[in-house]
């Protein structure tokens, strides 16, 4: 059974988003922190990781 799993798992990829915030710093006069100014999104590939069910 286990052969079957990782061959199935083998034609598999696991996307997932991944975002990342990108901050700008406020100076002025009357002001000043910081602001959110972007999001970045990159996608994250990777192959499923089969873990046996005895060692866990």
């Amino acid at each position: 059974m286990a052969n079957v799993i990782d061959e199935v798992a083998g034609r598999l990829t696991i996307v997932r988003p991944v975002f990342h915030p990108v901050f700008e710093a406020l100076n002025g006069p009357r002001i000043f922190g910081t602001r959110l100014s972007a999001m970045e999104v990159r996608l994250e590939h990777r192959r499923p990781t089969v873990i046996d069910e005895a060692t866990h």
